[in-house]
């Protein structure tokens, strides 16, 4: 550490602020500091730091599947998140034991949050959730037990649907996913909503899986 301190001209105190992620550092600082750690081959201990922080700097992202699209590409970006503000990602998927054991998989590990994917959200409606793990889940209904973050699903389905209806379609259809899916429902209500206020009756609703199997059908 003293070897870093020296290349970047500063005290091993900030080079200590900097391996651990403190915020109290000037940003340009931090990037003098960054680039003579990798001048001089430094390489943060997590196991040590974790001991003086009591943080492990991996994030868990809870899923229900990997096979589907949505999941994978929501999944890489938050892998790409992560490693850009330095935290690792550990993966839990949901098996017969349910989110309570994937919370618990995750909490063996050490994780300091966790990110809850998409269908695996409709879940955790009749879960006991940890208090010592703080969430954020993705799509879900509100609810006062942890953070959520929410896609625009309704709006960009009514989007779509007043597209068709100004190109002059007068019956719309609806392929929808599965009815335990908030991001479904909200689709559908985009839709049918949109439908209404031109005083359209709704077409046919299909309703299928996330899967390419299901689309396919």
């Amino acid at each position: 550490m003293a070897d870093v301190a020296e290349l970047a001209g500063v005290s091993t105190q900030t080079v200590s602020r900097v391996a651990n992620g403190s915020p109290r550092v000037d940003p340009a600082t931090r990037a003098r500091v960054e680039a003579a750690m990798a001048q001089a081959g430094y390489r943060v201990h997590r196991a040590a730091r974790a001991l003086r922080t009591g943080r492990t700097g991996v994030v868990g992202a809870v899923v229900s599947t990997l096979a589907t699209v949505g999941n994978s590409m929501l999944l890489e970006a938050v892998v790409d998140e992560a490693s850009a503000r330095g935290y690792a990602v550990a993966v839990a998927r949901i098996g017969e034991g349910g989110p309570a054991e994937a919370f618990e998989r995750l909490r063996d590990q050490g994780v300091d949050g966790a990110i809850v994917v998409n269908e695996a959200s409709a879940l955790l409606r009749h879960t006991e959730l940890p208090t010592d793990l703080r969430l954020a889940v993705v799509d879900s209904p509100p609810d006062d037990r942890y953070a959520g973050v929410e896609t625009a699903h309704a709006a960009g389905s009514a989007a779509a649907t007043a597209h068709l209806r100004e190109l002059g379609h007068r019956v719309i259809a609806h392929i929808a996913g599965p009815e335990s899916s908030y991001a479904a429902a909200e689709r559908e209500r985009g839709w049918r909503e949109t439908l209404a206020e031109a005083g359209l009756k709704p077409g046919a609703l299909l309703r299928g899986a996330w899967d390419s199997a299901s689309g396919y059908q």
